[in-house]
Protein backbone atom coordinates (compact mmCIF):
# COMPACT_ATOMS: atom_id res chain seq x y z
CA UNK A 1 0.00 0.00 0.00
CA UNK A 2 1.02 3.66 -1.03
CA UNK A 3 1.44 5.49 1.89
CA UNK A 4 1.77 9.38 2.72
CA UNK A 5 3.59 10.26 6.48
CA UNK A 6 2.43 12.81 8.35
CA UNK A 7 4.02 14.38 11.75
CA UNK A 8 3.39 17.47 14.09
CA UNK A 9 4.93 18.45 16.84
CA UNK A 10 4.33 21.43 19.19
CA UNK A 11 7.04 24.10 18.74
CA UNK A 12 7.56 23.29 22.94
CA UNK A 13 8.00 19.86 22.34
CA UNK A 14 11.33 19.05 21.01
CA UNK A 15 11.41 20.00 17.58
CA UNK A 16 13.49 18.62 14.66
CA UNK A 17 14.35 15.62 17.03
CA UNK A 18 11.36 14.72 17.97
CA UNK A 19 10.06 15.08 14.29
CA UNK A 20 12.49 13.11 13.53
CA UNK A 21 12.06 10.21 16.04
CA UNK A 22 7.88 10.04 14.78
CA UNK A 23 9.29 9.70 10.96
CA UNK A 24 11.57 6.68 12.25
CA UNK A 25 8.09 5.24 13.97
CA UNK A 26 6.19 5.76 10.08
CA UNK A 27 9.69 4.23 8.50
CA UNK A 28 9.50 0.89 10.23
CA UNK A 29 5.74 1.08 10.66
CA UNK A 30 6.00 0.41 6.93
CA UNK A 31 8.94 -1.62 6.23
CA UNK A 32 7.24 -4.09 8.81
CA UNK A 33 3.61 -4.04 7.51
CA UNK A 34 4.92 -3.90 3.54
CA UNK A 35 4.20 -0.56 2.76
CA UNK A 36 5.81 1.97 0.75
CA UNK A 37 6.22 5.09 2.19
CA UNK A 38 6.22 7.96 -1.29
CA UNK A 39 6.05 10.97 0.67
CA UNK A 40 6.34 12.34 3.72
CA UNK A 41 5.01 15.73 5.73
CA UNK A 42 5.70 17.22 8.74
CA UNK A 43 5.36 20.53 10.89
CA UNK A 44 5.43 22.59 13.97
CA UNK A 45 2.63 23.91 15.02
CA UNK A 46 0.10 24.00 17.93
CA UNK A 47 -1.85 21.68 18.33
CA UNK A 48 -5.34 24.45 18.65
CA UNK A 49 -4.88 25.80 14.92
CA UNK A 50 -7.75 25.40 12.72
CA UNK A 51 -7.66 22.93 10.70
CA UNK A 52 -8.07 25.06 7.32
CA UNK A 53 -4.91 27.05 8.50
CA UNK A 54 -3.01 23.98 8.59
CA UNK A 55 -1.43 24.09 5.03
CA UNK A 56 1.35 21.10 5.58
CA UNK A 57 -1.58 19.01 7.09
CA UNK A 58 -4.22 19.73 4.34
CA UNK A 59 -0.90 19.37 1.49
CA UNK A 60 -0.90 15.23 2.90
CA UNK A 61 -4.87 15.16 3.46
CA UNK A 62 -5.02 15.68 0.04
CA UNK A 63 -2.15 13.89 -1.17
CA UNK A 64 -3.69 10.76 0.40
CA UNK A 65 -6.29 10.31 -1.71
CA UNK A 66 -6.05 6.83 -3.13
CA UNK A 67 -3.53 6.10 -0.59
CA UNK A 68 -3.07 6.23 3.08
CA UNK A 69 -2.42 8.92 5.62
CA UNK A 70 0.29 7.50 8.23
CA UNK A 71 0.17 9.45 11.61
CA UNK A 72 1.68 8.20 14.80
CA UNK A 73 -1.06 8.43 16.99
CA UNK A 74 -4.56 10.45 16.46
CA UNK A 75 -3.19 13.54 18.89
CA UNK A 76 -0.66 14.18 15.95
CA UNK A 77 -3.57 15.55 14.05
CA UNK A 78 -5.08 17.87 16.85
CA UNK A 79 -5.71 17.90 20.28
CA UNK A 80 -9.23 18.68 19.71
CA UNK A 81 -11.35 15.59 19.10
CA UNK A 82 -13.57 17.83 16.75
CA UNK A 83 -10.69 18.18 14.16
CA UNK A 84 -9.49 15.06 14.38
CA UNK A 85 -13.13 14.06 13.48
CA UNK A 86 -13.49 16.49 10.69
CA UNK A 87 -9.48 15.69 9.18
CA UNK A 88 -10.72 11.84 9.11
CA UNK A 89 -13.83 12.73 7.23
CA UNK A 90 -11.87 14.53 4.74
CA UNK A 91 -9.81 12.11 4.39
CA UNK A 92 -11.97 9.21 3.75
CA UNK A 93 -14.47 10.96 1.93
CA UNK A 94 -11.24 11.98 -0.83
CA UNK A 95 -10.94 8.54 -1.12
CA UNK A 96 -8.01 8.14 1.54
CA UNK A 97 -7.60 6.13 5.02
CA UNK A 98 -6.07 7.40 7.93
CA UNK A 99 -3.40 4.45 9.71
CA UNK A 100 -1.86 5.33 13.03
CA UNK A 101 1.36 3.46 14.31
CA UNK A 102 -0.33 3.37 17.53
CA UNK A 103 -3.84 3.30 19.29
CA UNK A 104 -6.88 2.87 17.12
CA UNK A 105 -7.65 5.44 14.05
CA UNK A 106 -11.29 6.17 14.89
CA UNK A 107 -11.82 9.08 17.03
CA UNK A 108 -15.07 7.53 18.50
CA UNK A 109 -13.00 4.61 20.29
CA UNK A 110 -12.21 5.21 23.88
CA UNK A 111 -8.70 4.12 23.41
CA UNK A 112 -8.08 7.19 20.57
CA UNK A 113 -10.18 9.50 23.32
CA UNK A 114 -7.38 8.97 25.84
CA UNK A 115 -4.83 9.96 22.73
CA UNK A 116 -6.63 13.28 22.23
CA UNK A 117 -6.50 15.89 25.01
CA UNK A 118 -10.13 16.69 25.38
CA UNK A 119 -11.14 20.45 24.55
CA UNK A 120 -15.28 21.84 25.57
CA UNK A 121 -16.65 21.58 22.13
Amino acid sequence: MDVIGYARVVPQEGGDEALQHQRDRIESFCKAKGHKLVSFYQEQVSRDIALDERKTLLEAMAASKGKALLIVRLNKISGQKSMVREAVRRITEGGGQLLTVEGSNDPETMESTLQVTMKRE
